[in-house]
């Protein structure tokens, strides 16, 4: 009844708070320049291998899969677990992709340290293939 009516109403609330801050063009214009920052980094990893780990870098905003070619193809977790090694959290989504989803005001700082610190996870996992 009522007390369910109140908290579907201070949910919506806060909905379109949050939206309200996020749909703004600082945020928005921030969200492209971190996504084309991170894409740029993960290409420079890519051919920093010599021999395109990645056959596309997909997504929208910072929420990014960067698909997996082969012979890397269905080997994700391992690049996963590797990261975690190295003290990221990514997440994979199937056996070929990669997914990155970091905050949407990541600082540019922020953003270094993650491309250097997959840089080193790839490079374990190509080193221990």
């Amino acid at each position: 009844g009522d007390h369910r009516d109140l908290h579907l109403s201070l949910r919506r609330q806060r909905q379109m708070c949050i939206r309200d801050r996020i749909n703004t063009p600082e945020v928005l214009n921030g969200v492209e320049e971190r996504r084309q920052r991170i894409v740029a980094g993960l290409k420079e990893i890519d051919a920093r291998q010599g021999m395109g780990l990645f056959s596309e870098i997909r997504g929208r905003g910072l929420l990014m899969g960067c698909v997996l070619r082969e012979p890397w193809a269905g080997r994700a977790r391992e690049f996963l677990n590797a990261a975690q090694a190295e003290g990221l959290l990514l997440l994979v989504a199937g056996a070929d992709v990669i997914r990155m989803a970091p905050s949407l005001v990541i600082p540019s700082e922020d953003i270094d340290e993650v491309l250097a610190r997959f840089a080193r996870a790839v490079e374990s996992v190509v080193a221990s293939n």
